[in-house]
């Protein structure tokens, strides 16, 4: 195999040898490098992005949990405030309460 190369170069001329010389040396490396090692030095680095960012994540929904449980726990029905019922129920649960809800009916079953 080297035979054959030390004879494909020996029937070269200089110019060509030393142009096949700079594209051994100097345009195949540049090429890998432009080809494949740049895109997987941005990979990683993107890769490495991401993996900050989970763990950043992570810490926040931890640091979540250890509060919420540190809040009280359920509050008695008892001790909740009542709150008024609003839109239509509402006003249908005032008239209820004031005794009005026949009168106001027969108002919107009136004809004329």
């Amino acid at each position: 195999m080297i035979a054959a190369l030390a004879r494909g170069l020996a029937g070269r001329s200089r110019r060509e040898r030393v142009l096949l010389a700079l594209l051994a040396g100097v345009v195949i490396p540049a090429a890998f490098v432009v080809l494949a090692a740049l895109p997987l030095q941005e990979q990683r680095a993107a890769a490495r992005a991401a993996v900050t960012e989970a763990e950043a994540t992570r810490d926040w929904y931890l640091a979540r949990q250890t509060e919420i449980a540190e809040l009280p726990g359920q509050i008695p029905e008892a001790a909740m405030p009542r709150i008024a019922p609003v839109g239509l129920g509402g006003i249908e649960a005032r008239l209820i309460d004031a005794g009005l809800r026949d009168a106001v009916t027969l108002l919107a079953n009136a004809q004329g």
